[in-house]
């Protein structure tokens, strides 16, 4: 800050009567590290762990992600390669969606086991991007790839894909959505579990949390956790053995400032999403499309994968949920994630409270994410590549979330300031006739809705434009005391 603008607003906080707002705590980012080997497998020293607080430079600690390299397996690399090229599609984004579309067409047919917990690979996402700058660049080819791919299935082998839905607004219509049959005539109700939600507008299933009552995040963290889904309202419902993946699209300022960010990243139903933040990698006035070689091509590896991930099977039952394959690790895969995790664990001890929580679940997310990268690699097996690569994805996640928790929400609330601004300075011009007016009488105008810190940055803003919008008029008070000051719209001149 140079001299003139330190004694400027020095002279602002004078008029206000206040002192500056503190500096507010930002989040650590963690250093990078050498990895050493042992028995041949890559692990970073504990020492990474250790200096997890380290105090840096803020331009690091606001940096977005980095997009990793070698993060996906060649064929689902060739996917993303062909989406992005000469496009403003990015790669994570990309890959976010055709992975959350491959997981939603599992089912009951494969599963992972972490001790005595067996678990399907539905999965849930979140992107987190600016408005027309990157969510639908990435899943629009996504989609393309799933739609052709189940067309083709279900010409060669009667196949059924997964529902698709948008719109969440209740727990009970979530459930009505997969409920049981009630018999074998009930039409009302389904055997197929699987549910492919593509929730363009993500802030509204957060905002569902302000509703009294609504138990739509209970729902969605239980189907999250492979529990029965069940209410016990006047038309009682049950789901066994939900399969729900869910692809969420949201802007950085909705996600940070919404009323419920805060209390879903305690309560556990954040971190049930993968979520990333993705910028526009490129201005691309005139974006390619697909090419035909590439359409036949990339649909017809997806829908291959699908089916064998599938053991060839055309329907899906929950009635079948204990005649899935298991997704098991090889000998080298499971040193990297044993190794991996007592690292990561250790960080995540040590990290600030609102960055911990929403990466809690990443243990849970390396598993599932191994486990498709090694169907879509044709793999039944998990391989050291696939644990690799999916902590490629937990660490671009985590610094997505860091990301946001730090310049997303200074932005958020930048804009909330400017905009509150413009309806102070609008106000000072109509109280008294714009005769002047003090800060009380402001106050009074937003019916104290506003702190009276709020209504001071507000001021602080409008004094410190140049032109300044608005100007403090000092009178001295009859007798003693200090001088009186309002606040008027500057007037213009030519």
């Amino acid at each position: 800050m140079n001299s003139n603008r330190a004694a400027a607003l020095a002279s602002i906080t004078a008029a206000l009567g206040e002192n500056e707002p503190e500096t507010k705590e930002t989040l650590p980012r963690t250093p990078h590290s050498d990895r050493q080997t042992a028995k041949g497998v890559n692990v970073r020293a504990l020492a990474h762990a250790e200096a997890v607080n380290a105090v840096i430079d803020d331009d690091c600690i606001n940096a977005p992600p980095m997009i990793p390299a070698d993060a996906f397996p060649p064929d689902l690399q060739s996917a993303v390669s062909a989406a992005c090229s000469g496009t403003e599609a990015h790669p994570m984004a990309v890959a976010l969606h055709l992975v959350t579309m491959f997981a939603s067409h599992i089912g009951q047919q494969r599963y992972i086991r972490i001790g005595d917990d067996k678990q399907a690979l539905d999965f849930c996402s979140i992107l987190v991007g600016r408005t027309g700058k990157v969510k639908g660049t990435a899943e629009k080819p996504a989609d393309l790839i799933n739609r052709l791919a189940c067309q083709d299935l279900v010409t060669r082998h009667g196949y059924t894909p997964p529902r698709c839905i948008s719109g969440l607004s209740s727990g009970e219509g979530l459930i009505q959505a997969i409920k049981d049959p009630a018999d074998a005539d009930d039409e009302t109700g389904t055997y197929d579990k699987r549910l492919l939600v593509i929730e363009s507008e993500y802030a509204n299933i957060l905002s569902q949390d302000q509703r009294g009552g609504n138990t739509l995040s209970v729902v969605l963290r239980d189907a999250f956790d492979g529990k029965t889904l069940s209410n016990q309202t006047v038309n009682p419902r049950t789901a066994t053995s939900p399969h729900i993946s869910i692809i969420g699209h949201i802007t950085p300022g909705e996600l940070v400032s919404h009323k419920s960010f805060e209390a879903q990243s305690v309560n556990g139903a954040l971190n049930r999403n993968l979520i990333f933040f993705a910028a526009r990698p490129r201005a691309v006035p005139r974006p390619r499309a697909f090419t035909e070689q590439e359409r036949d091509a990339l649909s017809k590896w997806f829908a291959d994968t699908i089916f064998r991930s599938r053991n060839g099977n055309p329907t899906d039952s929950y009635l079948e949920r204990n005649t899935g394959k298991e997704m098991v690790m090889s000998e080298a895969a499971g040193a990297i994630l044993d190794a991996e995790y007592i690292v990561r664990e250790a960080e995540q001890d040590r990290m600030p409270e609102r960055l911990a929580n929403p990466c809690s679940r990443h243990r849970v997310f390396v598993w599932r994410l191994s486990a498709l990268l090694a169907l879509m690699d044709y793999s039944d097996v998990i391989q050291a590549d696939h644990v690799r690569q999916a902590y490629k994805w937990i660490d671009y996640s985590r610094d997505s979330i860091r990301y946001l928790l730090n310049t997303a929400r200074q932005e958020a609330e930048q804009a909330a300031l400017t905009t509150f601004a413009d309806e102070v300075c609008e106000a000072i011009g109509r109280i008294n006739n714009g005769q002047g007016c003090t800060k009380t009488a402001i106050h009074d105008h937003f019916n104290r809705n506003k702190t009276a810190a709020q209504l001071d940055d507000a001021l602080k803003l409008l004094l410190s434009e140049s032109p300044a919008r608005v100007e403090v008029v000092t009178a001295q008070r009859k007798g003693r005391g200090r001088p009186s000051k309002t606040f008027q719209v500057t007037k213009k001149t030519n």
